[in-house]
């Protein structure tokens, strides 16, 4: 690659992924991590109802474009790492504010690019002590066995906060300061309100992924949210009795979330997250 195109494509990569900072390039080695463990649903199922060349092609399409999706962050941050176990996928980013940014646009990715490719997920993100050396294939610690536990809970497709996620939501949730005209990184769509778990609706920090679009921006939620509920109409065609109850839990989140961001729009003009369903 010539010294032009290489700076064209850093600066592509930055854009979208900013590169660690001084303040938090002493995380890079830390211990306390953020930990995304998702799960595919249904992968059991399609590995016995699909043939195998086809659930091969279908798997590599979807990997190809979590690459893409990922490849700025791969290719330029240091501490962001994505595995790939069966119908698993773990992501696992340093705590920092740029950490937080990273890992939730990975998240609202995941989601997005899973549904469109009817491959729906769930997960959950905890914050903790985690060990990822990838060479030696040892990963460990409290915030998978977190965000595990609770990704087991959900009771939706979509992506759930731990509770040690919920100082940092609070905090980084409404973007970050980063210079010195107060310009704001892209919001992250945190939302604190019921939904649905195996036990119940109980209320957890969740991203609202169907408010963020393609280009990270939250500028039409409806065209976005639109565009999920035609994902999950597709996958309604797929399943049949209890694995529908996860499309129809979706789209109760979906709604209600959509509905509590138009609400604070009207009321105030603007949105700042992360959003309280009881203010």
């Amino acid at each position: 690659m010539n010294e032009k195109k290489r700076n064209n494509a850093e600066k592509k990569a930055e854009a979208r992924a900013p590169r660690p900072t001084k303040v938090n390039k002493k995380n890079t080695n830390n211990d306390e991590k953020y930990v995304l463990y998702a799960d595919i649903m249904g992968f059991k199922e399609k590995v016995m109802r699909t043939k195998h060349a086809d659930l091969k092609k279908e798997l590599k399409g979807l990997r190809a474009k979590l690459d893409d999706w990922f490849s700025p962050f791969l290719e330029n941050v240091k501490t962001f790492k994505v595995s790939f176990f069966s119908d698993s996928i773990l992501i696992v980013e340093e705590s920092s504010p740029l950490g937080f940014q990273r890992i939730s646009i990975a998240a609202v990715g995941l989601m997005q690019l899973s549904l469109h490719h009817k491959f729906p997920i769930k997960g959950a993100i905890a914050k903790g002590e985690f060990t990822y050396e990838e060479k030696e294939q040892l990963f460990f610690g409290q915030a998978i066995i977190d965000a595990f536990l609770l990704e087991e809970q959900i009771h939706y497709y979509g992506i759930v906060a731990h509770h040690t996620m919920e100082e940092d939501i609070k905090k980084y949730s409404n973007g970050m300061e980063i210079n010195a005209l107060r310009h704001r990184e892209e919001s992250n769509p945190y939302i604190l309100s019921p939904i649905p778990l195996k036990n119940g609706k109980i209320t957890h920090y969740h991203l609202a992924c169907n408010l963020l679009g393609s280009v990270l921006k939250i500028e039409d939620a409806t065209i976005t949210n639109k565009r999920f509920i035609s994902w999950l109409e597709g996958i309604y065609g797929t399943v049949s009795g209890a694995p529908r109850i996860y499309v129809d839990n979706t789209l109760r989140v979906l709604e209600e979330d959509l509905r509590l961001y138009e609400k604070n729009l009207e009321k105030l003009g603007d949105v700042e997250f992360p959003l309280k369903a009881f203010q």
